[in-house]
């Protein structure tokens, strides 16, 4: 069980994106847009899996690696919806299965991620909170600079018509 860890951080992202509501939502909620972005354009293969509703759970981790080749093993993270409000909101729990360099103690407490969305004159507005992550600075710069270049991804593909 994972308890409230000292000294934790949080940090917000507004991104817009000149795209329609609907197609924000989708690529957030359908499980095969979802893994086409949620860990950059250079992630390829990712599986997700999601029960999208209040207590649904969510997984997403990429395919085994090449043990021949000396490479890890999988990267996946897991959680639970907490509130699901269709086209407005999402929050949810944010459990790592897999070293991300700051997850390596034992008893590392989940994270919490609300994600808000606003049409606005036909672009979409995405508010991106995260929680939990620890106070060193370094991971907490580290993990908001590699989710903001993932949301200009997003952006990306929304652009070359690929969601």
């Amino acid at each position: 069980m994972s308890h409230p860890q000292k000294g934790a951080t949080s940090y917000e992202l507004i991104h817009r994106y000149a795209v329609p509501l609907a197609r924000v939502w989708r690529a957030w909620t359908v499980p095969e847009s979802y893994g086409s972005w949620a860990w950059g354009r250079n992630a390829k293969g990712i599986e997700v899996e999601m029960d999208l509703q209040v207590g649904g759970l969510f997984t997403l981790h990429t395919p085994p690696k090449d043990a021949k080749k000396g490479e890890s093993s999988t990267l996946a993270c897991s959680g639970f919806y907490v509130e699901v409000e269709p086209e407005a909101r999402l929050c949810y729990t944010q459990h790592w299965s897999a070293s991300v360099g700051y997850n390596d103690e034992q008893d590392v407490a989940d994270e919490f991620v609300v994600v808000t969305f606003r049409e606005i004159d036909g672009h979409t507005e995405v508010r991106y909170a995260h929680y939990g992550i620890p106070d060193d600075r370094k991971a907490s710069d580290q993990h908001s600079s590699a989710v903001r270049s993932t949301l200009d991804d997003l952006a990306t593909l929304f652009s070359d018509g690929a969601l």
